[in-house]
């Protein structure tokens, strides 16, 4: 299958939605912080330099796939290859300011898991995706992974709440070229499991879908209906991130 036959397999689709409405408030006050996020890092996106996207799950879910889906639009315009999406479970990477023989044997055979892992991808830029960041410690062990293989890589992050270390410390103590967060404000999203449709746990590598947890038939029609509306309202978000981005370059 040449480049051309893949990119058109895992195109996004953006569609028109106008006169839908977006269901969830959490998602509806996406928006504008991932403006401030994409407003920074549109050269990046625009030159094609991310080819690999982690999210960071549990609540990191929908704005990856927000994220996602808008850069995936900007490469299609742009004829460059998709970039590769992943999602790995942020809960145990790790405590700021441990080594590695004060952390448990459990957390460190995580790393390794990482490790192992991270070895499928060949990245010249990765981007990671949180929903929210203060200190850093749940991406701690896969930023010092990527800064081992030497794969430059951006943080950005829905809200950033209040830290006695600044973004640009963060960003050197984990090893990022740059942390950018769209909010100092939470907006929601983190704890939302519910939409984000999984859940995890802290020595996982992966998180699991939520509907493995429901209780009887019932609960988990009721969990997959969420999670489809969840779905789409992030549709609804990207739809305006473009209509956003599409102004921006009218107005070149």
């Amino acid at each position: 299958m040449d480049q051309k036959d893949n990119m058109t397999k895992e195109l996004p689709v953006i569609e028109e939605r106008e006169g839908q409405v977006i269901v969830n408030p959490e998602i509806d006050r996406l928006e504008k912080p991932m403006e401030v996020i994409l407003e920074k890092i549109l050269p990046d996106i625009e030159n094609g330099r991310y080819d690999l996207i982690i999210g960071i799950d549990a609540s990191g879910r929908l704005p990856t796939l927000a994220t996602n889906k808008f850069i995936k639009y900007i490469y299609q315009e742009k004829g460059y290859e998709l970039p590769k999406t992943i999602f790995m479970a942020g809960a145990g990477m790790g405590w700021m300011g441990l080594e590695d023989n004060q952390i448990s044997s459990a957390l460190l055979l995580k790393k390794e898991k990482i490790r192992e892992y991270l070895e499928r991808f060949n990245s010249k830029k990765a981007l990671i995706v949180e929903d929210t960041i203060v200190k850093g410690s749940s991406i701690k062990f896969l930023c010092e992974i990527l800064a081992e293989r030497k794969i430059p890589f951006d943080v950005i992050s829905v809200s950033g709440l209040k830290d006695k270390e600044g973004l640009g410390e963060k960003a050197r103590v984990l090893g990022a070229e740059r942390i950018i967060t769209g909010t100092k404000e939470g907006i929601g999203i983190y704890g939302s499991h519910h939409l984000g449709g999984v859940i995890k746990n802290e020595d996982d590598l992966f998180s699991r879908p939520a509907k493995y947890y429901s209780e009887g038939i019932e609960d988990e029609i009721k969990t997959q209906e969420t999670i489809n509306q969840a779905r789409k309202d992030v549709d609804i978000v990207v739809s305006q991130l473009v209509d956003w981005y599409k102004s921006k370059e009218s107005e070149k």
